[in-house]
């Protein structure tokens, strides 16, 4: 997400609620969920949505070495926005589907061991719904002048742009991930980590507690 100079701000950082089912019959249900949520004004409002399931295919095997699962991921993100005195609107669409193959190993009962390789589909959409800028509109007369910093209230005989003017951004890619990572057990407690390797790296960390195992 590029963001508009001046905000003195290079990155966003976010909490993803996480839930997962399971298992049953080998198979774990993962939800993940935000609300809209206006994190800052020059950002807007954002949302995040996702759902996955997951298969063990180590359980078919007699001997069990490690521990093999495959799952698929579907998800979305939602980003809208009001910008300038003019109101331009920006409503911005992803929808994310990723396909992973994992492997993991316990030692001494308390460490796990895991990696994995995926791979990635984007595709975005954003459109933009946007009026000639308010200095503009003043000098060319549609909107009656107004001191510096000011919005321009509209009047009968000058109105503003009455014609906004839309443009839509389609974009899509593929990507292929590989992650390392490491989880400590301490009960119902998990800390992990881990770094994925691909176009864009990225390391991740959190916590986890289980429920009723």
């Amino acid at each position: 997400l590029t963001l508009p100079p001046g905000a003195n701000m290079s990155t966003i950082v976010a909490a993803v609620p996480q839930i997962e089912f399971g298992s049953l019959y080998g198979t774990e249900l993962l939800i993940r969920f935000i609300p809209p949520v206006e994190f800052d004004k020059n950002i807007g409002k954002f949302a995040f949505w996702g759902v996955g399931l997951k298969h063990s295919i180590s359980q078919w095997f007699p001997e069990r070495y490690f521990d093999l699962a495959i799952q698929g991921v579907y998800q979305g993100t939602t980003l809208t926005n009001t910008v300038g005195f003019t109101g331009s609107e920006l409503n911005a669409t992803a929808h994310i589907a990723s396909l992973n193959l994992h492997a993991s190993k316990r030692f001494w009962n308390m460490l796990d061991v895991y990696t994995g390789f995926a791979y990635e589909d984007i595709a975005v959409t954003s459109t933009y719904i946007y009026v000639m800028p308010q200095e503009v509109q003043i000098k060319l007369g549609l909107l009656p002048p107004t001191p510096a910093g000011q919005v321009a209230i509209p009047t009968p005989e000058q109105p503003g742009d009455q014609k906004p003017q839309t443009s839509v951004i389609r974009a899509g890619d593929t990507n292929v991930k590989w992650t390392l990572g490491l989880t400590f057990v301490a009960g119902p407690v998990r800390l992990f980590a881990d770094y994925s390797i691909s176009r864009f790296n990225i390391f991740s960390g959190g916590i986890e507690v289980v429920i009723g195992q």
